[in-house]
């Protein structure tokens, strides 16, 4: 199995479709589980699907959390890669604003 989320596509970054079927497999198997759950009988099963459906439904959560803080920060790269293609000089001038308050800042004194 692919351990990333991510893949190149040319001039991009996306989320693969690696990990929106994963999340669709996950959430069919919480489904699954919830089902088993509601037809269980007997205390005990019902005591160990609860605690499974619990974590499995924390672990789809924290997942689908995950994916979306990455296609976040994906979109603010991507505007920021093309401010800097688009405005070479207001990056450049932006950049020595940066340098001399750091200047500043780093002095001693302040």
């Amino acid at each position: 199995m692919k351990t990333s989320s991510l893949y190149c596509h040319p001039g991009t970054l996306t989320a693969s479709p690696l990990s929106a079927s994963f999340h669709d497999r996950s959430t069919k198997r919480q489904v699954a589980a919830q089902a088993k759950l509601t037809a269980a009988t007997t205390d005990a099963d019902k005591k160990i699907l609860t605690t499974a459906v619990g974590s499995w439904t924390s672990a789809v959560r924290a997942y689908a959390s995950k994916i979306r803080n990455i296609d976040i920060t994906i979109k603010k790269l991507e505007a920021a890669k093309l401010a800097a293609t688009n405005k070479p000089a207001e990056l450049a001038a932006n950049v020595a604003d940066a340098r001399e308050s750091a200047k500043l800042i780093c002095t001693k004194g302040f």
